[in-house]
């Protein structure tokens, strides 16, 4: 069996600017690992901490707050044969903040086209979206920026814990069912609140960057 160390987790660095941001992954070509994005306040670090551990991101109250690229190491202990590999997860600003100003965007947009860009193979992208909302506006473009970086990448539908009527789950379901049948991605339902789905995230997390 092999799982995520909790609270093992090291902060490393964060990539504010682009040129910062190219210099650095060019560097680390050869790294493995999962990178998280999503629309702000669709509970990123909640996930993030549930699966690494409550000092692994900062849960804030503040959407759109992060606004760099923070970069963490953290250990998969294989405990049949008592052995621990490293790899890396990558916190990243979340998108359609509506009170970011336009400079800020545009920062936005550089950092994220170099990061998308210049990223090593072995990361996969995991996009976050809220399980109550149908995909928004932001959304769509994010998926269509990403795609066209031809990038790995899964879905995590969080906060199911929320989903309060038959009919908010079968919107769910139905959402799901349409991204599977366009392209086939592999979807996840969690709750970071209750720890729903958070098992099955962890076990193919660790599938992929092994």
């Amino acid at each position: 069996m092999k799982k995520i160390e909790r609270n093992l987790t090291k902060f490393l660095l964060g990539l504010g600017n682009a040129e910062q941001a190219k210099r650095w992954l060019l560097a680390n070509q050869s790294i493995k690992g999962v990178c998280f994005i999503g629309r702000s306040n669709v509970g990123k670090s909640s996930i993030i901490n549930s699966l690494f551990g409550n000092s692994a991101a900062k849960v804030s109250n503040t959407p759109g707050k992060t606004r760099e690229i923070n970069i963490f190491n953290f250990s998969v202990n294989d405990i049949e044969n008592n052995e621990s590999t490293k790899r890396y997860f990558f916190d990243l600003p979340g998108y359609g903040y509506a009170r970011i100003s336009k400079e800020k965007t545009k920062d936005w947009n550089l950092l994220m086209e170099t990061f998308f860009q210049y990223a090593p193979p072995g990361l996969t992208m995991v996009n976050l979206r809220d399980s109550r909302h149908t995909a928004q506006e932001s959304d769509l473009r994010f998926l269509d920026f990403l795609e066209s970086f031809k990038r790995h990448y899964f879905f995590v539908f969080n906060k199911i814990d929320k989903l309060k009527t038959q009919k908010d789950r079968s919107k769910l379901i139905k959402q799901i069912k349409e991204i599977k049948n366009k392209n086939d991605i592999k979807c996840f339902k969690t709750s970071a609140e209750t720890k729903v789905g958070v098992t099955e995230l962890e076990n193919y997390i660790v599938d992929l960057v092994l």
